[in-house]
């Protein structure tokens, strides 16, 4: 007897090749069968997803899901697992003053797996929050006082079984500097926003991420990915 049995649906599954209509058979939580015909007489739910893809549960690798603490964040288990994601990578929305709370509150009680990239800037994007406004880092022009290496690097050593790396995102090329320095430091990978290029790209490594590579803005008076012609960098 299964607990589900998923009839009718295209089955997606790129780690066995797999796409094609099939039924799906859960028991006790896990994969009991998979092929087309499987009798369901005597399961609990039989669900028709007849017109609908049935896959693993996918992987989103940047999301802001600190939910009730930056401005910016959704709640993780209505806008990522309710969609299908059931493990998502949150780029940066806590630093290393508050990511505790994101971990306390949000990352502990959600069913949602999360992992987290820590922002090299000790606030996190708290202060993202007010439409049109600059950060304050780029106002100031200072990155040094919103950043504490070694505070970030003490935290993701705490917290290696969450945190998986470090989030540049709104500061200055002084900002990409440090974040390269925690990341070394801490041994993790280094996500950056796709700004002030071909900059930026200095200070990337291999496994290292480049992330809103195609939004198209612009930070400043520095392009991303296309040239002030409307070209493709050559860096890239």
């Amino acid at each position: 007897m299964y607990d589900i049995v998923i009839k009718n649906g295209l089955v997606i599954d790129p780690s066995q090749g797999i796409k094609e209509v099939m039924d799906v058979a859960i028991h006790d939580g896990k994969i009991a069968d998979l092929r087309r015909g499987i009798n369901a007489t005597g399961a609990r739910y039989v669900i028709d997803a007849s017109g609908l893809i049935v896959t693993p549960g996918l992987i989103d690798l940047h999301v802001h899901c600190c939910y009730g603490i930056a401005h910016i964040a959704v709640n993780p288990d209505l806008a990522c697992l309710a969609k299908g994601s059931t493990t998502v990578l949150d780029a940066g929305s806590t630093g290393e003053l508050n990511f505790i709370g994101f971990k306390k509150y949000v990352i502990r009680n959600a069913e949602t797996r999360i992992y987290a990239l820590i922002n090299i800037e000790s606030q996190g994007m708290i202060e993202f929050s007010r439409p049109n406004q600059k950060w304050p880092s780029l106002i100031t022009g200072r990155d040094e006082m919103f950043i504490n290496i070694d505070g970030t690097v003490e935290e993701i050593k705490r917290n290696r079984d969450i945190i998986i790396g470090i989030k540049w995102a709104h500061h200055g090329i002084k900002g990409v500097e440090l974040a390269r320095e925690a990341a070394d430091r801490a041994q993790c990978l280094l996500m950056a926003e796709n700004h002030l290029q071909p900059e930026t790209l200095k200070y990337m490594r291999k496994g290292d991420v480049i992330t809103h590579l195609y939004h198209g803005l612009r930070m400043e008076q520095h392009d991303g990915l296309l040239d002030a012609d409307g070209n493709v960098q050559p860096e890239f």
